[in-house]
């Protein structure tokens, strides 16, 4: 305390080195400065307590260290109104029991360093400190401390100041000497701290309510996607931090979002502007104050101008500039459409009619209103001024919104001091103006008094509203706001139309406005300006259905992305997508799927190409079989039929007629009955086929190869040991497959593979289960072994003379079915999964038709196109002069021990040939049961 009262009087010699002057009018002071600057009014005369008043009656200028021009808003009418209200106080003599208001207005300049140092000055006016040893001018008078003069009562409570910056450093400067401070328009969140504002109040709503009723203006027009501009000071950082965490819990984007320092100059001002230029959205809030909010119209206006673009905004305006004809004045088209927050406040009547009365002549106490009168009219004193006309006559004037909130706070003193009195003094009043209190009482009114007065105070104010205060913030209870419009008229002029209210005190619907009546800007349609009656559209990107929105940095819009995959979504903007279940994907993944869709599955179905191709390949090859069945049946006793072993060849066409029927197997969807028959026929059928084809070769082979060395027939060659000896060989490879379906059971399975298609979906593949490695290599081998003991046979017969047709069928046969199955092999290895099924049944349908044009092809043509062959003599002839035509002899189906004396011709030094004679009686060949006699054999 001892520090800072020695600084303020280091302060106040400074001011008496500097040359401080206040010269009389009446009973108003003028404080000046030297250089004639007028620093404020006083009036200590005749009072019997003092209020101070910080007014913000110029700009400010050079970064805050100096005045600039007048202001033709705000500082000097609201000073006026202070002045009117302790007025109307002094002029009721039961409010105040006979006591007098005096006054000492000094002008802030809206800067916090010449608001802090005017306030040390009321601070220093009011302590009675020493200043006799102060160097005086002849116009400067000081009271000291022992001195009675009125010039040395303590200022009781400051009136402001207007902007938070100016009210913050103030308020903490008189917190120290307990002076109370009532501010009218500092609605700064940071001014709620009572432990570092403890002797601050208020009469304006604070910024925290101003930002819920922006984020409830956004809502109201679905503004959702915004932009932000504020000034880095103790208004606009309190109030975009509220306005942002509202708009997080509303979901409202900001995209822009920029603060505007105390120094920014115009390349600050360019870049911001170049900013909200390239941003996609045409909302901003612009939480300034009026010179920023001036110097940001005016660079996005240039580099509209530069860039031939003409790209407009609607703005949100805050309560510093919201009602500031002014500065829109100046952006008519660029602004139109705005919308502002103002305190609600009627206007005041009786302010009105003083105001309207207030003339160059008239007005004498105010050493602020020529400078005023002469840049709002734009004329010179005594030269081209009116000296009897009023401010009111002024067509752009209206009464500020601030006004009846200047009236409130001097009413909150008022009230405040008359509780004190009706406390503390007796009537009548005997005023002690030293003290500060009442002849008898010890209670003086100082500024710890005033605080808890205040704290309790309540209230009707001329203004028509409700006066109480909240102790633990310090603000006027209640939070209303008027919501204006700038329009444009039918007349093409501009100006401000009330079309709201926000009332914070109604939590059902605190936000009321007329749709009908609002206009949202300007727009250039085919070069005419068109009012816009509809609200603008000022959104993110809204993600469809299928999309999902995807957060880039440094924009919380972020951007739309696709819904692929398995994933899907079916709401617009959602945040992100839901997985679709298995075997399920999404119905659309190239644009965003929206729902999902099951997965095709994969298998050969009868719709396919391959299965088209297979099916008709079996249909064909089962007619084939029946076909030749039918042929066999009808020539049964033929000797071609009876030639060929025709329990043999019936065998064989049961297995080609099985391996034919397994093609629709193949083609069917896997299933357990269908693997079954798959796997088992795969083996069982073509090895059914090998094993005929096999026990032909053997018998034929064992025939010939006897045929030198003895007369008697080889064993086992009847028919019932060819099909015995068949049905054993394939009834062990039955076993090695019964054995691999009980170690792996023949299940379907289903596999989740890529699409072939780029970017397509998965598909399932369903397939049968894989038999265990073991039985699956025993039965490759085994097959492998019929097919290479087939042909080694094959090659062995295939020399036997050349009238004898059946080996070289037989060897057709096998070598048709070993090439097919050494080309499948390849085929099977280089083949995708889903192919391979078409593959293995393709290769048995060949081999089939190949069984089938190799063994009965040649025998159906000679039965139905040549019948003269199908008898015994023709097979039986020689073909030739000195060979034997043992075709002849089989295609009979006897042949008889070898006969000596049978003489055939034969080259010269050639072995003698052998005879054959054939045993062929009447009834054998009429009977045609094909029974032997003891030395005969069928082939």
């Amino acid at each position: 305390m001892v520090l800072l009262s020695s600084l303020l009087l280091l302060h106040s010699l400074l001011l008496c080195i500097s040359g401080a002057n206040y010269g009389y009018r009446d009973a108003s002071e003028t404080v000046t400065l030297s250089g004639n600057r007028i620093r404020g009014a006083r009036n200590r005369t005749d009072v019997d307590i003092v209020l101070g008043g910080l007014f913000p009656v110029h700009s400010v200028d050079d970064g805050g260290a100096r005045c600039g021009s007048i202001r033709l808003e705000r500082g000097l009418e609201r000073m006026e109104a202070m002045l009117y209200a302790l007025d109307i106080i002094n002029s009721n003599a039961s409010l105040l029991h006979g006591l007098k208001l005096g006054y000492d207005i000094r002008d802030t300049c809206s800067s916090e360093n010449i608001g802090l140092d005017e306030s040390i000055d009321l601070v220093v006016s009011g302590q009675q400190l020493d200043l006799e040893s102060c160097p005086t001018s002849d116009d400067t008078e000081y009271e000291s401390a022992n001195d009675s003069s009125e010039a040395a009562l303590p200022t009781s409570t400051v009136i402001g100041a207007a902007s938070s910056g100016v009210s913050v450093p103030v308020a903490t400067l008189l917190r120290l000497f307990r002076i109370p401070q009532i501010s009218y328009a500092s609605s700064s969140a940071r001014l709620d701290n009572r432990d570092r504002y403890g002797y601050f109040y208020r009469t304006i709503s604070p910024d925290s309510l101003q930002a819920e009723a922006m984020i409830d203006l956004c809502m109201e027009f679905n503004w959702t996607y915004v932009s932000t501009v504020y000034t880095n000071d103790f208004y606009g950082e309190p109030g975009i931090d509220q306005f942002r965490k509202r708009a997080g819990e509303t979901g409202i984007c900001i995209d822009v979002d920029e603060g505007i320092n105390s120094d920014s100059d115009d390349d600050d001002f360019s870049r911001i502007a170049s900013l909200l230029l390239a941003s996609s959205t045409n909302v901003v809030v612009l939480f300034a104050n009026q010179g920023n909010a001036r110097s940001l119209f005016s660079s996005i206006e240039a580099i509209n101008t530069a860039n031939g673009t003409n790209k407009r905004f609607l703005w949100i305006a805050s309560d510093a500039w919201a009602r500031s004809i002014s500065i829109v004045s100046l952006f008519n088209e660029s602004l139109a459409g705005l919308f502002g927050f103002a305190p609600y406040t009627d206007e005041s009547q009786g302010f009105q009619d003083y105001y309207s009365q207030l003339t160059l002549e008239s007005n004498q106490r105010n050493p602020f209103f020529p400078e005023f009168y002469q840049s709002y009219f734009n004329c010179t004193i005594n030269k081209t001024c009116n000296n009897t006309k009023p401010v009111t006559s002024h067509p752009r004037y209206q009464q500020g919104t601030f006004i009846p909130l200047v009236i409130d706070a001097v009413y909150s003193i008022a009230f405040a001091i008359r509780d004190y009195l009706n406390d503390n003094c007796k009537q009548p009043i005997q005023w002690n103006r030293r003290t500060l209190s009442c002849d008898g009482n010890s209670d003086r009114l100082n500024g710890s008094v005033l605080l808890r007065y205040l704290n309790n105070v309540s209230f009707i104010s001329p203004t028509g509203r409700h006066i109480t205060f909240n102790p633990e913030t310090g603000n006027a209870a209640g939070g209303q706001y008027q919501i204006v419009n700038y329009q444009r008229f039918l007349n093409k002029s501009y100006g401000f139309v009330p079309v709201g209210i926000w009332n914070g005190d109604n939590p059902n619907k605190r936000l009321s406005i007329n749709h009908s009546i609002s206009q949202f800007g300007l727009e250039l349609i085919n070069g005419q300006e068109v009012l816009l009656s509809r609200p603008r559209q000022s959104q993110c990107t809204v993600c469809t259905a299928g999309q999902y929105i995807v957060e880039v940095e440094g924009s919380c819009c972020g951007t739309c992305s696709n819904c692929t995959g398995q994933e899907y979504s079916n709401t617009s903007s959602s945040s992100s997508c839901s997985t679709c279940p298995d075997r399920y994907w999404g119905n659309n993944p190239i644009i965003g799927s929206t729902s999902c869709v099951a997965l095709e599955e994969s298998y050969l179905r009868y719709r396919d190409a391959w299965s088209i191709v297979l099916m008709i390949m079996a249909i064909i090859g089962l007619i084939s079989v029946v076909f030749v069945s039918v042929a066999l049946g009808l020539y049964w006793n033929t000797p071609i039929v009876k030639s060929s072993g025709r329990e043999q060849m019936i065998l064989l066409l049961v297995g080609i007629a099985l391996t034919f029927l397994t093609t629709f197997f193949f083609v069917s969807k896997p299933s357990t009955f269908v693997c079954f028959f798959q796997r088992s026929s795969l083996w069982f059928c073509i090895s059914f086929i090998l094993a005929s084809l096999l026990v032909k070769l053997i018998r034929i082979s064992r025939i010939f190869l006897r045929q030198g060395s003895a007369a008697s027939r080889p064993k086992f060659t009847e028919p019932r040991y060819q099909i015995l000896f068949t049905l054993l060989i394939v009834s062990i490879q039955f076993i090695v497959v019964l054995i691999s379906m009980i170690v792996v059971y023949p299940l379907a399975s289903e596999e989740q593979v890529e699409s072939n298609m780029a970017g397509g979906p998965p598909i399932i593949q369903v397939t049968c289960d894989s038999p265990h490695l073991a039985p699956l290599i025993i039965l490759a081998l085994y097959h492998t072994a019929l097919i290479i003991f087939c042909n080694i046979l094959a090659v062995v017969t295939i020399r036997f003379p050349e009238n004898f047709n059946e080996s070289k069928y037989v060897a057709f046969s096998t070598f048709s079915i070993g090439l097919i199955w050494l080309a499948f092999t390849q085929t099977y290895i280089a083949t995708s999964n889903e192919d391979r099924t078409a593959v293995v049944s393709f290769a048995l349908n060949l081999s089939c038709f190949a069984v089938l044009l190799c063994m009965f092809g040649p025998r159906i043509v000679i039965m139905i196109f040549f019948p003269e062959r199908n008898v015994t003599q023709f097979t039986t002839q020689p073909k030739s002069r000195g060979s034997t035509d043992i075709n002849a002899q089989f295609d009979t189906g006897y042949i008889t021990t070898l006969d000596p004396s049978l003489s055939v011709p034969t080259p010269k030094g050639s072995p003698r040939p052998t005879r054959v004679t054939l045993n062929l009686s009447d009834t054998q060949q009429k009977s045609g049961n094909g029974s032997f006699d003891d030395n005969s054999t069928k082939l």
